[in-house]
């Protein structure tokens, strides 16, 4: 009875908290207790008192190894959450990569083997031929596709068989010096195996396709002389049609036109993206100067925010598992945090701020590496009595080290390693965290993305231990397994966490001290081009015009979802975790027509919502509540800066304070745990989230005001 009384003391105030600890247990459940909550304080001790979880994060379920039901509470950024229910359900049978659809002729066609000339053709018609097979040359045939199909080009950088490892590290430094570089080299590697169906967002081909479009060079000069030399078969076989066989003539024609045609309307389709890219892009730029918010003048104009994100989710994740051994294994560590964490994150923050203020935070990254992770990264798998104490600790005390260790990687400093770093990076000796700080960037993405470490880590352990793919047993030389025992995805979910935290930060820009701006003028409801709420109607609904009318036309008024799984382990570790590519992300969050998300996140500087489709990059709404009919915010709520709203309140999803010290109202909360550990108290969870959900739904209608991060 005192639990329960305990529980509806802590609940009433979820609604105003924001978590600082991206984990939350009952306090009785470690082997040592006291020891854990002894770092849980140091945890928190360590970390300024205006740290605090980006407020879209939202929360999974796990637990020690052989749990069948969930102890631990986790929260990450909505994408990674995304990712790991969708790895949790992906099937067996590979993913069915997209059929061509502006080249399906290109796809087939085939230059006919055997001659296309009429009987007796003369010594001028036989050199026609021989011209139209010389236009119709391989180059030329595969542009339509290789331009539909950019990621086509990762094949040139297939590394070759039979490579000494100094011959590798040799290929692999030449390879990862630009994006396009990286890109390439990791997705030459990747694309051997299959995924499995289902472990990719539904949107991930066109976005990537997208992405390739705007960072690659320019195609232009290529289709030019594909076009042209269409052109000239096209003629020749109309002007000449003496010289071609009365049947194969015409129907060679036929097909070089639907040729010509389809590179026209690939090429067409290519130049309205990226020009409607860097008019969304432009946009995005406009929205945060009214939020009073400046940035530089960002590389690959074309880009939007939520494209530099997918570009920071995957290139992280994937390189700082190649950094773990993963895929192309260097044999010379040195080489590995240079190649596979250093240059990547360089990347990564090069294209979302372009300045040496990203460059510095993206080395200070790799400079935390040279302290290791070991004795915690196995969530407490490895028990031996005779190992060194702090390597024979359980999930729950690994769980809290890991999180710390995460945190110095976004905002600590490795000064036993001092000299290392300063041979790479001359002169810096500040954090990634420290260096945007100083540079007047809100960096409590960066921070969230750090702090995840830990729970990347016990997800992946469990419930997704079983989950494998890309194998020893699938990997050929030189080529190694990708994703194969649970550290290995938890390394994945580190760069990826990192990777978006730092572009969010890098993204959302640095103070002007300007007054904000509003673009509602003229409107009366709906939201305005950056997402921000123009009120709501007491009275009938809004239009698309942002006018309120007494008769529903399908416009920007708030909709209910086509429904959610709550909790992300209804039923147990294997049930409840929402379906992937068509029902809203477990964990109450709703996505526009029931449709997933993609990506999952909230747009930076909002994003509007077209038709009741689901945002560019997976824009959310938390609570229940769907974006319908173009409006960004159920219910009319302005989202500010990007972040989800869920149920009105500053936490999706909100649970008890985590550590005990929440940021209550935006600014922190330096109270210690009753219990001294990080967690609840020791009521049984189903309780707990019971009356969590109790509370937000009687609280929905009061809305707070929410801290941006």
């Amino acid at each position: 009875m005192r639990n329960l009384l305990s529980l509806l003391v802590v609940l009433p105030c979820v609604a105003w908290a924001q978590r600082r600890l991206p984990f939350e247990f009952d306090a009785g459940l470690p082997q040592n207790p006291t020891l854990t909550a002894q770092k849980v304080t140091a945890l928190n001790g360590a970390m300024p008192s205006w740290v605090r979880l980006p407020s879209t994060f939202e929360s999974l379920e796990a637990g020690p190894q052989g749990a069948t039901t969930p102890t631990v509470t986790l929260w990450f950024a909505p994408e990674m959450k995304a990712q790991f229910l969708r790895t949790l359900d992906a099937g067996t049978a590979p993913m069915t990569w997209p059929a061509p659809v502006f080249c399906s002729t290109s796809a087939t066609f085939v230059v006919p083997a055997t001659s296309f000339l009429a009987a007796g053709a003369s010594t001028t018609c036989q050199q026609y031929e021989a011209t139209i097979r010389q236009s119709l040359n391989a180059t030329n045939l595969a542009t339509c596709l290789e331009l539909e199909e950019p990621e086509r080009f990762v094949s040139a950088s297939t590394i070759p068989s039979g490579l000494s490892q100094s011959q590798l590290n040799s290929y692999v430094d030449a390879h990862t010096n630009t994006l396009e570089q990286q890109l390439g080299l990791a997705g030459a590697g990747l694309a051997r195996v299959p995924v499995p169906e289902g472990m990719l967002p539904g949107d991930w081909v066109p976005t990537m396709r997208r992405v390739l479009w705007k960072v690659r060079p320019s195609q232009s000069a290529r289709v030019t002389t594909a076009r042209t030399a269409f052109q000239s078969v096209i003629s020749r076989l109309t002007s000449d049609a003496s010289c071609f066989d009365a049947t194969r003539g015409p129907a060679l024609r036929l097909e070089v036109t639907q040729l010509s045609t389809e590179l026209d309307a690939i090429d067409a389709h290519v130049t309205q993206t990226i020009a409607a890219g860097t008019a969304r892009a432009l946009v995005q730029q406009q929205c945060l100067g009214a939020r009073s918010r400046t940035r530089p003048v960002l590389p690959y104009p074309s880009l939007t925010d939520e494209e530099r994100e997918f570009v920071a989710f995957w290139l992280g994740g994937v390189y700082w598992r190649l950094r773990g051994g993963g895929l192309i294994v260097l044999g010379m560590t040195q080489n590995a945090r240079t190649f596979y964490a250093r240059r990547p994150f360089r990347e990564i923050a090069r294209i979302a701020n372009g300045t040496t203020v990203g460059e510095r935070a993206a080395d200070s990254i790799y400079c935390n590496l040279f302290d290791g992770w070991g004795s915690w990264m196995d969530m407490g798998t490895y028990m031996n009595p005779s190992a060194p104490a702090e390597d024979n600790q359980d999930a729950y005390y690994d769980l809290v080290q890991m999180t710390d260790r995460g945190r110095q990687q976004a905002a600590g400093f490795p000064t036993s390693s001092l000299g290392a770093c300063l041979l790479a990076s001359p002169g810096n000796t500040k954090s990634p965290e420290e260096h945007l700080r100083d540079a007047n960037y809100d960096t409590l993405a960066l921070y969230g993305g750090g702090l995840d470490m830990g729970p990347c880590y016990l997800y992946s352990l469990n419930p997704l231990g079983s989950f494998s793919w890309y194998t020893a047993a699938q990997a050929t030389a030189p080529y190694s397994s990708f994703l194969e025992g649970f550290t290995t995805m938890g390394e994945f979910c580190t760069g990826a966490s990192l990777g978006l935290g730092l572009t969010r930060s890098l993204l959302n820009g640095t103070p002007t001290n300007q007054a904000p701006v509003s673009f509602c003028s003229g409107k009366q409801c709906g939201v305005d081009q950056c997402g921000t709420s123009c009120g709501t109607c007491a009275v009938g609904s809004c239009n698309a015009s942002g006018q309120c009318v007494s008769t529903p036309d399908g416009g920007a008024g708030g909709g209910s979802a086509g429904g959610g799984a709550a909790g992300g382990f209804a039923g147990g570790f294997a049930g409840g975790s929402a379906a992937a590519g068509g029902s809203a992300v477990a964990g109450g969050t709703a996505v526009a027509g029931g449709s997933a998300a993609a990506g999952g996140s909230a747009a930076a500087g909002g994003s509007a919502v077209a038709g009741g489709s689901a945002v560019a990059g997976g824009s959310a709404v938390a609570g229940g509540s769907a974006v319908a009919g173009g409006s960004a915010v159920a219910g009319g709520s302005a989202v500010a800066g990007g972040s989800a709203v869920a149920g009105g309140s500053a936490v999706a999803g909100g649970t008890a304070v985590a550590g005990g010290t929440a940021v209550a109202g935006g600014s922190a909360d330096s109270m210690e745990p009753p219990t001294g550990c990080g967690c609840t108290a020791s009521s049984p969870l189903p309780l707990l989230l019971a009356l969590g959900a109790l509370v937000m739904r009687r609280r929905s209608s009061a809305r707070e005001p929410q801290a941006t991060s």
